[in-house]
């Protein structure tokens, strides 16, 4: 404190032999004043007229210094400002301060340097007139004790609407009385932030995942920010405990999870921003190595798989361990398989289909039936398993993930004589001109 200014200090040291005292050292100490001016931030095109309203998390559209704690009058319309920085108070002992602004404001002050430390001193709710100091109780803060030299952060908000709008902060300082300040706070009293700090800002947003129940999915943001920020991941809408560093690891899923909005706040001295939802899709892993097939029989009129009565009961059902239908079993009828390929490893397949008379096979991009499209089909007819006849019944390449569930749907239209039907496949790292296999029960799931 100031009363230490000119201390003399020295140290005595001692063993069992004697003792020996070092020379005098000064101390000097020297109260800090404010530098001037300090930093006026603004945001223009912001609707409505409450502090809330300001975008404070996004970089400001610009910024002007300012020589005393006072914005402009009559500047612009629809627009919010931020002035911060540190007021230095001259002496030590009671002051009071009083905001006026149109439209809206508040006046935050710390009891430290620290910003972590604001509290909400005085605001305008509405608006007053241009140094109208006492229209609102609202508008004058308690006594507040302050020691000469030491640094408090300030930060003052003001939101305007259309019309006019100003902005000022004065005081009464220690040993003067009024009901109005003495002064707007001038520039000998204040001081702008350190030089270097910014705001925190996203350079990564956090990413959708997809998982089955029982795994975890990991969110991760990328942000910069002087100094380094802080970060609160949210779970829709709601602060996840102790979830606190730049990545998020989810707990053991349940179905239950399944569409839920992760969102990450990050933070520092100099702002907050917050990040975008990113949305957890859970999926409940099914049993492979069955698929059901439908059938209708007395189905004339054709060979043309638009004959099949899909829309109706079918005539039975049976179960099957592969992607490929019973040979010879009759005439006349129409069939459907369907239910999910769930591909053991990740990369690309090429799908073959193979029968007679008439077949198609599609294939969904997700789970749901409603995103299927047809793959491979031919009209006419093959032999059993013959995989080349027509360039139709070859898909074309197709990226799939392990694990995953796709829709998968094969129709067959038997006319009369030899009828089968059948779905091969190439999987990642094989080649060939024709499947290395009938696409096996590991691999299907029923619908």
């Amino acid at each position: 404190v100031i009363g230490d200014n000119g201390s003399v200090y020295s140290v005595v040291v001692t063993n069992t032999s004697g003792n020996v005292t070092s020379s005098n050292a000064t101390l000097t100490v020297t109260t800090q004043t404010g530098t001037g001016s300090i930093v006026r931030e603004y945001w223009t095109g912001i609707g409505g007229n409450q502090v809330s309203s300001i975008p404070l998390g996004t970089p400001p559209t610009g910024t002007e210094t300012l020589t005393q704690l006072r914005g402009p009058t009559n500047w612009a319309d629809y627009y919010g400002s931020r002035i911060r920085g540190y007021i230095v108070p001259p002496t030590t002992g009671s002051y009071t301060f009083w905001i006026a602004s149109d439209d809206s404001s508040e006046l935050w002050l710390s009891t430290t340097a620290s910003p972590a430390n604001k509290v909400l001193i005085a605001n305008v709710g509405d608006h007053t007139s241009e140094l109208q100091w006492n229209k609102y109780a609202s508008q004058k803060s308690a006594e507040i004790t302050l020691t000469a030299g030491q640094s408090y952060y300030v930060e003052v908000l003001h939101k305007d609407g259309n019309g006019g709008d100003h902005l000022a902060v004065g005081w009464i300082k220690p040993g003067q009385n009024g009901t109005v300040p003495s002064e707007v706070v001038p520039g000998s009293a204040l001081s702008p932030l350190p030089g270097g700090n910014t705001a925190p800002t996203i350079t990564t947003q956090p990413a959708n995942q997809s998982v089955t129940t029982g795994q975890t999915a990991t969110f991760t943001v990328v942000a910069t920010g002087t100094p380094a920020p802080s970060y609160q991941w949210r779970k829709g809408g709601v602060d996840i405990s102790g979830a606190t560093s730049a990545s998020y690891i989810t707990p053991a899923t349940v179905a239950g999870d399944n569409g839920s909005l992760y969102s990450v706040r990050v933070s520092n001295t100099e702002g907050v921003v917050t990040s975008n939802n990113a949305t957890l899709t859970v999926t409940t892993p099914v049993v492979t190595g069955t698929i059901v097939r439908e059938y209708w029989t007395g189905i004339g009129g054709g060979n043309q798989v638009s004959l099949i009565p899909v829309g109706t009961t079918p005539t039975g059902t049976q179960t099957l361990t592969s992607l490929e239908g019973p040979t010879n079993w009759g005439n006349n009828y129409g069939a459907r398989m369907r239910g999910y390929i769930v591909p053991p490893s990740t990369g690309n397949y090429t799908f073959w289909i193979s029968g007679d008379d008439h077949v198609e096979v599609w294939l969904s991009t997700t789970s749901s039936p409603a995103n299927k499209v047809r793959i491979a089909h031919h009209q006419g007819s093959t032999n059993v398993r013959e995989w080349n006849k027509y360039a139709s019944q070859k898909s074309a390449v197709i990226s799939l993930t392990a694990g995953q569930n796709y829709y998968v749907e094969v129709l067959h239209k038997e006319g009369n004589g030899s009828d089968h039907v059948a779905v091969g496949w190439l999987k990642p790292g094989q080649t060939g001109t024709s499947p290395s296999e009938v696409v096996p029960g590991s691999a299907i799931a029923p619908f």
